[in-house]
């Protein structure tokens, strides 16, 4: 009983800490691209959850990046376009705001890092910070913070990881947006193939 609490506990004030940082990051985004479209909030991680990050993507920074990569690369910016639609790091605002998850980076360091864990600890970290990810993008969601109605069927809210299967960001997709956000993240992924 006592465990449980304590994990529950960690999980909330993680996502507290998590859900204070995306808003101020995101809120930076918006401010810095007035008349952006936003499709894509997400807090971007590793595998075991080292590290917790803002990410988001607009309509019109991803066809700046596919028009960049059409000229280096000689394909046309279209192609680029689907390919990239949903990987944060090509995205021109990965990580902006990054300096207000100071705050979830210390928490981070202070619960320790899997090298000093054994294997049923490390498993156990992983889902209070992975759950703690959920939980702060659904307080934000709840706020209205992505918007409502059909507004809010046209973004997509996640948890991103580098090298991330399909199936993994539709399963992560699933858990946070309404079905409409989640069948433009599926569509993506099919024109992407």
């Amino acid at each position: 009983m006592g465990a449980d609490r304590s994990r529950r506990a960690a999980i909330e004030e993680l996502a507290g800490r998590l859900a204070d940082a995306a808003r101020a990051a995101f809120t930076q985004a918006r401010e810095a691209h007035p008349g952006e479209t936003f499709y894509c909030y997400g807090l971007y991680t590793g595998p075991l959850y080292e590290y917790i990050l803002p990410t988001c993507s607009s309509e019109e920074g991803l066809r700046a990046v596919a028009r960049v990569y059409a000229g280096e690369f000689g394909r046309m910016a279209g192609e680029y376009a689907d390919e990239l639609r949903w990987s944060a790091a090509d995205s021109p605002h990965h990580l902006l705001g990054e300096h207000h998850f100071a705050r979830v980076e210390e928490l981070l360091e202070s619960r320790g890092g899997s090298g000093a864990m054994d294997g049923a600890e490390v498993e156990a970290e992983v889902e209070v910070r992975r759950e703690a990810c959920f939980r702060a993008l659904a307080r934000l969601d709840d706020e209205g913070f992505f918007g409502r109605g059909d507004e809010r069927d046209r973004v997509v809210v996640t948890v991103l990881q580098g090298d991330q299967s399909d199936e993994s960001r539709l399963e992560n997709a699933r858990r946070l947006n309404p079905a409409a956000a989640v069948a433009r993240l599926r569509d993506g992924n099919r024109r992407a193939r």
